[in-house]
């Protein structure tokens, strides 16, 4: 039950930030900074479970939303003067976590490389944002906010349709061949859909004032 309600929740905040970034932008980037937290709490109740036990379940929750509360506080305190280092961190964990598995057989230079790619688009990101606000906060909440929905989404997606038999007959007729993606590139192509309709979006409301 709690992860549903986590997934839920998760969704509702993906789609604040993907479809009303730049209206609610301060609400945004908090909510940007609260999943930073998230990421980082997860993996600090990860490395302390040993001594969290036989309450590691609590912990470990515990944990999670103290970090969340104090990252996403600080982002909406912070405000632009946050910008940068959040979307440097996130874009950079984000390229981490999910691209990584491309080199995951390479020597570990290659995974660090990923990494330092990651972080880089995250402050050329970042700066541009806060340099040229408008549009590229439209695009960048709209970005965020579909990467955050895409965690929820792809992998229901990918292990109920994509990889199943089902979805390799219909590939079969409609392609003449069963496509065989992975988890990665179905986020991709989840992730491109949902910023192109909260780009559009934003903007339309933008223009609309």
């Amino acid at each position: 039950m709690s992860d549903i309600v986590i997934a839920v929740l998760t969704i509702c905040c993906g789609c604040i930030i993907c479809f009303s970034g730049y209206r609610f932008f301060r609400l945004s980037l908090a909510l940007i900074g609260a999943a930073i937290g998230f990421i980082a709490g997860s993996m600090v109740a990860d490395k302390l479970a040993p001594l969290f036990a036989p309450n590691e379940k609590i912990a470990t929750l515990i944990t999670v939303i103290l970090f969340a509360a104090i990252f996403g506080g600080l982002a909406f305190w912070l405000y632009l003067k946050v910008l940068i280092v959040a979307a440097t961190l996130y874009i950079g964990w984000w390229v981490y976590s999910d691209y990584r598995s491309v080199v995951m057989e390479a020597e570990a230079g290659k995974q660090i490389a990923a990494l330092l790619i990651g972080l880089a688009a995250g402050a050329l990101i970042g700066i541009a944002v806060y340099y040229m606000q408008k549009w590229t906060i439209s695009l960048f909440t709209a970005l965020v906010g579909a990467r955050i929905i895409s965690s929820v989404i792809t992998p229901i997606l990918y292990t109920q349709f994509l990889s199943g038999e089902a979805a390799q007959n219909i590939e079969q007729l409609a392609l003449g061949t069963s496509f065989t993606g992975s988890m990665v590139q179905a986020g991709a192509v989840v992730v491109l859909i949902f910023t192109v309709f909260g780009f559009a979006h934003q903007v339309n409301i933008k223009d609309k004032k």
